[in-house]
């Protein structure tokens, strides 16, 4: 498991760096704490995928250590009995701001895709597959192209059977369609099956989707405020006395997961 760790996330001041810990299959915390990522600035929003061909594991980040680049990728491999393989490497670096990487591993050859978020004027978002050291395979490739409105909070998982990946993503509103989920499949070489397709485009907008393979298919969950009421604007926009639901789809229809929640803050 890891996470980001520090007081000061400004980018002038920051100092977030990413830790680590491993867990065994009954919960029980082997080892203690340790640092994959301490540079300049902040380090931050990491993910981790595990190569079970190879027994290691490969964490990625947004990192701000380079200034004339703002927020780049940054990746680590690790071995399963702690050790750093290697030191800290670039994954993706432009003149905008990459964030919020998400990676999965492909279990039939041990190599591994990154996912993340570009931002210049729009948020725009790219994958990139990455060979079994985690290291950058070709170029990037952009996801959503066929969509308006901006893509981002992606999460990415594997299926093993089609030797696929399936990355789920928020797209906002673009020409009168809510905020929804939509998703992208990507082969085991990177390449793009098809266009981006709607998984749920229902009423008052969708977000922060998450995603995982099954057998034979996958599973996409997200929060939905399609029943929410005490909306402003043009109606696509929650307020604070809104209420939300967890919804998911593998085939067929959404279906919803929870109960109403209402948010604590709400005095309604």
């Amino acid at each position: 498991m890891t996470w980001e760790k520090g007081v000061n996330y400004d980018f002038d001041s920051g100092d977030a760096d990413v830790w680590g810990q491993f867990v065994d299959g009954a919960g029980t915390l082997i080892g203690g704490n340790f640092v994959i990522a301490a540079a300049e600035k902040n380090q931050f929003k990491p993910d981790v995928a595990c190569d079970v061909l190879n027994d290691r594991f490969l964490v990625v980040w947004g990192d701000q250590r380079t200034l004339a680049t703002k927020d780049d990728i940054y990746g680590q491999l690790i071995s399963s009995d702690g050790s750093m393989l290697g030191s800290n490497y670039l994954i993706a670096q432009t003149p905008n701001i990459e964030g919020r990487p998400v990676v999965a591993s492909n279990s039939r050859d041990g190599s591994f895709i990154a996912v993340w978020e570009s931002v210049d004027t729009t948020f725009r978002m790219f994958s990139q597959i990455l060979n079994t050291n985690g290291r950058p395979v070709g170029t990037p490739v952009e996801l959503g192209t066929d969509l308006g409105g901006n893509r981002n909070r992606a999460a990415v998982s594997y299926l093993k059977r089609q030797n696929l990946f399936f990355v789920a993503f928020d797209n906002s509103e673009f020409n009168s369609v809510p905020d929804g989920i939509h998703g992208q499949f990507i082969e085991a070489n990177g390449s793009l099956r098809q266009s981006s397709i709607a998984v749920t485009t229902a009423a008052n907008g969708q977000f922060r989707p998450d995603v995982a393979a099954g057998n034979n298919s996958f599973l996409t969950v997200w929060t939905d405020f399609r029943t929410s009421t005490g909306l402003t604007g043009n109606g696509n926009s929650p307020t604070r006395a809104g209420v939300y639901e967890y919804f998911g789809r593998v085939i067929g229809n959404d279906m919803a997961l929870s109960t109403r929640w209402k948010n604590p803050q709400s005095t309604d």
